[in-house]
């Protein structure tokens, strides 16, 4: 939804959807990644309203601090589970791509404020985890509820971009 809403109704793209397990050096790793749930992530993005999706990252890192993870290919670059899975949506969506081109998300009637300014004070004062934490749980119980939700500027609220909205979250 940040996305989306970020666009203002203009094509969108997703850039380094996850595509692999993620780490972090040695210790860190994140859960495995399987060819179902980059199928999810990429179906989420397109309800959502994406029209391009490039994901992090083709094959794992080979070094560096990113070395555990990140790859939806084998290390030597050959194809798996998630490589054919992908493979399969892109065709499916290259077939019927008058259909993808055309979907449109449900427009959002509740907006959550980004307030640039809130998050410059918070980051002074040293962290804006609390701001962005209320943020993601106003948005994920809205989400949990079916709502789409966009997110807007202070900019916009005092120039009357509030008109589509219902319902404006703090």
């Amino acid at each position: 939804d940040y996305h989306r809403s970020g666009a203002k109704g203009k094509p969108f793209w997703i850039w380094e959807l996850r595509s692999g397990q993620n780490a972090w050096g040695i210790t860190n790793w994140g859960p495995p990644v399987d060819a179902g749930d980059l199928a999810r992530f990429t179906w989420q993005v397109i309800a959502a309203g994406a029209k391009t999706v490039q994901y992090w990252n083709w094959r794992p890192h080979l070094g560096g601090l990113e070395v555990g993870g990140h790859g939806m290919a084998e290390r030597d670059g050959g194809g798996n589970a998630r490589t054919r899975r992908m493979g399969a949506l892109a065709r499916r969506l290259d077939e019927r791509s008058g259909w993808f081109m055309g979907l449109r998300p449900t427009p959002a009637r509740i907006a959550v404020l980004d307030a640039r300014d809130g998050r410059i004070v918070a980051a002074g004062e040293s962290n804006d985890r609390l701001l962005l934490e209320a943020q993601q749980g106003m948005h994920a119980a809205l989400a949990a509820c079916g709502h789409p939700v966009d997110f807007v500027s202070e900019t916009e609220v005092v120039s009357g971009g509030l008109e589509p909205y219902r319902l404006l979250c703090l």
